[in-house]
């Protein structure tokens, strides 16, 4: 379980600090990714997609890792969630070509991530069944 708690509160940190971001300073992390914001509407959605959700979201996780009788379903949504990111990012660059090193080094490390978290769900869910 130690392995389990440690992988979650690190997912829960790296969605906090990213929504953390996102939500103060937009124009910048969006840049990293070539997206503009030329209107404040813009500004504020990206604030409430990318920083609400990803706060939101790491806040969750971090109850998640917690209290342990949460922390197999901050495992499974992380697993799930960065998991979707990954194959999300897999359609784009398939339907869009001409990827980045950065978007195969986040392709890399999402589906890395997810598919290690989810391996150790199952796990867990079936040394449960097995007692």
């Amino acid at each position: 379980m130690k392995l389990q708690r440690a992988l979650v509160t690190v997912a829960a940190l790296a969605f906090l600090g990213l929504g953390i971001s996102f939500l103060f300073w937009p124009v910048e992390m969006a840049g990293y990714v070539d997206i503009q914001l030329p209107t404040s509407m813009a500004k504020t959605d990206l604030r409430a997609t990318y920083g609400g959700f990803e706060w939101g979201f790491g806040l969750f996780l971090l109850y998640c890792a917690l209290k342990k009788e949460h922390l197999l379903t901050g495992l499974l949504a992380a697993s799930v969630c960065i998991g979707g990111f990954g194959i999300s990012r897999v359609f784009g660059i398939l339907a869009d070509g001409q990827p980045t090193s950065m978007m195969v080094a986040f392709v890399a490390i999402e589906l890395t991530s997810s598919a290690v978290m989810g391996g150790l769900y199952m796990q867990a869910k079936g040394s449960k069944k097995r007692k």
